[in-house]
């Protein structure tokens, strides 16, 4: 995993760059990460990202294309975890669900209701016993998006097997103060009945 330089100014780093090693050791670059990541994020991964930087943990550098200029970013030997990035799929169709159960660590459903997430969790425990895997394999979200739900709904995702919901706050705010309340009220409503089930 490496970094790259900041474009704009002020920015502690650009996207995240994920890379691996070929069969012949060659360092391979595979993408990136890090679309939506605010600025106080940015700035305690790039405190973190320093404690990895040690000469010692440096393997080498790849070249992503970027802008119609090569970028040089510092690629690390650490291993984050040793089971790798988790891969997450989201996504209701046939073949999606078949990717979650044949090698993804987690699914998101978007736009489901519980009784419209709990066939679809039904068929992701399907496909995955027939892939010789457990249900505890994977994490299960889902996001109502804009589908009104209720507090009494949380309960019905859980026992739809639901493990996290993921809240779309309704509406623009016009202030920050407007903001605030609305989070507010969102923790009120979900969050803290959500610590009871």
């Amino acid at each position: 995993m490496g970094w790259t330089d900041p474009e704009a100014p002020g920015r502690s780093l650009a996207p995240l760059l994920l890379a691996y090693y070929d069969p012949d050791g060659r360092l391979i670059y595979a993408g990136r990460v890090g679309a939506g990541v605010n600025e106080a994020e940015l700035e305690r991964l790039w405190r973190r990202l320093q404690t990895f930087a040690a000469p010692g943990n440096v393997t080498g550098r790849v070249s992503p294309q970027r802008k119609g200029r090569l970028g040089a970013p510092l690629v690390l030997s650490r291993v984050i975890s040793d089971k790798g990035v988790p891969v997450w799929f989201g996504g209701e169709s046939n073949p999606a669900l078949r990717r979650v159960a044949e090698y993804g660590d987690g699914w998101i459903g978007f736009n489901l209701l519980p009784d419209q997430a709990a066939e679809k969790i039904k068929r992701i425990e399907e496909l995955l016993k027939a892939n010789g895997r457990n249900r505890s394999d994977v994490k299960l979200a889902v996001s109502p998006y804009t589908n009104p739900i209720k507090t009494d709904d949380l309960k019905r995702y859980r026992d739809a097997g639901v493990e996290e919901i993921a809240l779309l706050a309704s509406g623009r705010p016009r202030t920050e103060r407007d903001m605030i309340a609305g989070l507010e009220q969102m923790a009120r409503e979900f969050v803290e009945p959500a610590a009871k089930l």
